[in-house]
Formats: C-alpha cells, sequence, structure tokens
C-alpha cells in the first residue's frame, strides 16, 4: 500500500510524503519522520493530510492540525524565590524541557539590579517581609508570576496596611491602598470588613494553630509525612 500525505500552508504544499506500508495485522502502528523549513518566526499552523484509502470506513483521523511556534532567539526566564523550596526545582524543570526558554533561578538576595535582559519573571513567596521588591518588580513593566506561600508580604503586592490579628478569608480581593484595622475580619470580592475580633477569636485560632502543631508531632512519631 502506497500512503500519501500532504502537509498544505494557504494554498501551498510544504510536503508531500509517499510512504508504503505493508500492513499484514489490524493493530498496526508505525512512525513516519519529516522536517519543513521555517521562514518566519511567530505561531505557525500546519495541516497534516491522508487520501481516503479505497474501502476505507474510518477517516476521522485522517486529519491532524499541529501548532508550532518559531522563535528567533530564546526567551529568558528568571525565577526569583523568597526561600527554597521544592515548587522552584519543578517549574524549573518543566520550562528546561523546552528549546525556546533559557531559565535563571536566583534567590531574592541575589535578584539583579535590573530586570530589562528578562522576559518573564516568576516570583516565588515574594515579596516578602525581609525582601519587599514588589516595588521594583511592578517596575520592571514585565510579566510577574506570583507563586504565594507563607512567606508572602501580601500587603506589598498592592501596598496595603494589614493590622495585627486580622483574618482574610480565603478567595479574598483586598483592593489597593486598603488598611486594614487590626483583630478584623475582612472577606469577599472585593474585601469588606465583616466583624471584630474579640479575645474568644483569638483564642480559637491560637488553639486551632496548637492544634496543627500538636498534629505534626503525632505524624512524625508515626513515621508519615506531616498534613500540607
Amino acid at each position: 500500500i502506497l500512503v500519501q500525505a500532504q502537509i498544505p500552508v494557504g494554498a501551498k504544499v510544504l510536503a508531500n510524503l509517499h510512504v508504503p506500508l505493508a500492513i499484514n495485522t489490524d493493530k498496526y502502528d508505525r512512525s513516519v519522520a519529516f522536517s519543513v523549513k521555517a521562514t518566519k518566526a511567530g505561531l505557525h499552523h500546519y495541516v497534516i493530510t491522508v487520501p481516503e484509502a479505497e474501502g476505507e470506513k474510518n477517516v476521522a483521523n485522517n486529519r491532524k492540525d499541529l501548532f508550532v511556534e518559531v522563535i528567533e532567539e530564546k526567551k529568558n526566564i528568571l525565577i526569583v524565590s523568597a526561600a527554597p523550596h521544592p515548587d522552584i526545582n519543578a517549574i524549573k524543570e518543566a520550562l528546561s524541557g523546552l528549546e525556546s526558554y533559557k531559565v535563571t533561578v536566583l534567590p531574592a538576595d541575589a535578584m539583579p539590579a535590573s530586570l530589562a535582559p528578562y522576559n518573564v519573571i516568576i516570583a516565588h513567596g515574594l515579596p516578602s517581609l525581609r525582601n519587599r521588591i514588589g516595588q521594583q518588580l511592578m517596575d520592571a513593566h514585565k510579566p510577574v508570576w506570583f507563586v504565594l506561600t507563607p512567606q508572602t508580604d501580601i500587603s506589598g503586592l498592592n501596598n496595603c496596611r494589614v493590622g495585627e490579628g486580622c483574618i482574610i478569608a480565603a478567595g479574598s480581593v483586598v483592593p489597593e491602598h486598603t488598611v486594614v484595622p487590626p483583630r478584623t475580619l475582612w472577606a469577599g470580592v472585593p474585601a469588606k470588613l465583616r466583624r471584630e475580633l474579640g479575645d474568644k477569636d483569638r483564642a480559637l485560632i491560637l488553639e486551632y494553630a496548637q492544634n496543627y502543631l500538636d498534629y505534626v508531632d503525632i505524624y512524625l512519631n508515626e513515621g508519615l509525612e506531616p498534613p500540607k
């Protein structure tokens, strides 16, 4: 059997492949390698088609659409972190597997004064109370992916001031320049003051915190990983 595959782009056909096949089983598989020359940078849409064979009943897989990004140079990605974390290596490994990316990992203390060489910045746990670099990241006018961790100083992201003993409910969005008074509960999108927190609330929070520390001891004593 001679199979002809075409790779058209617009009115042109980039490649015509004539592949002889000797199919002697109903479970047949074969890989065919080919290459096409990229004439310009950008996202290219390729279509691979195989003509319908005589007597072929299923032609749903006779066409395949492919999208290939052609770049002129690698994109520089900076991963800067507040503290060591396994997520950082995972992100680096995922990005490094793509030839179009060059990944640099630095601690916040070693972040360069100029971020001009980088196309994208990933800030892990930043800004933090120790490394208040939120304004520097904003001034760079670069795409920034903020990965929030317990070290992240949320107020450093939008110039908010959060008082001591406050609770910001999960999923809430605190508007820029908001002043959150001490011992208050805020929730919603946008976040709003819901009520004040009294001594009983504070005691309950501390009790929950102590319970978690006790759970950690129990898991460690049993040789298990503590819950995250």
